[in-house]
């Protein structure tokens, strides 16, 4: 946790504090930057969530139709389409895809598709490297970790024509 004293000022015949003490959390934080305090709050996601944007910084097989993303927090420093950066120092970890949560070896998938349907050769794929995707964190309850990183997205398909 980040805490910054509030300023203190010469009231009277001693200084004292003015303004309150500003405290940083698990989704908040705190710098000090030559004279000035910036706060960096976790971007608001669905009804209060707290979430971020982040990039698929790589992907690993976890089940059938199940994958686990390493994530990075990204920024926007240009308009429009140009591709945000890494932030320095952000968040990263592992990820689930809260769309293959019900997914597994056949029947209807997360993302709505019957893969027993599916041609041979075809099949559904993960959420490919370098997309930018809005990750949520899920609040564990009794567990050992405090969060999850989460993101929902639905997977594609693809495969080759024989």
């Amino acid at each position: 946790m980040t805490r910054i004293p509030p300023p203190n000022r010469y009231i009277g015949n001693r200084y004292m504090p003015v303004g309150p003490e500003v405290v940083g959390g698990e989704f908040a934080s705190i710098e000090r930057v030559g004279n000035r305090v910036v706060f960096n709050a976790d971007q608001q996601g669905v009804r209060g969530i707290p979430a971020f944007f982040g990039r698929v910084q790589s992907i690993e097989p976890h089940s059938p139709n199940r994958w686990t993303y390493q994530i990075a927090e990204v920024l926007k420093l240009e308009e429009a389409y140009n591709l945000p950066s890494v932030r320095p120092n952000g968040r990263a970890g592992t990820a689930f895809n809260l769309k293959e949560l019900t997914n597994g070896p056949t029947g209807v998938q997360g993302n709505g598709v019957n893969v027993d349907n599916l041609p041979d050769g075809f099949g559904l794929v993960p959420i490919p490297t370098g997309a930018v995707v809005l990750v949520y964190l899920w609040r564990l309850i009794g567990a050992g970790v405090s969060h999850e990183y989460w993101i929902n997205e639905p997977n594609g398909v693809d495969g080759e024509c024989p």
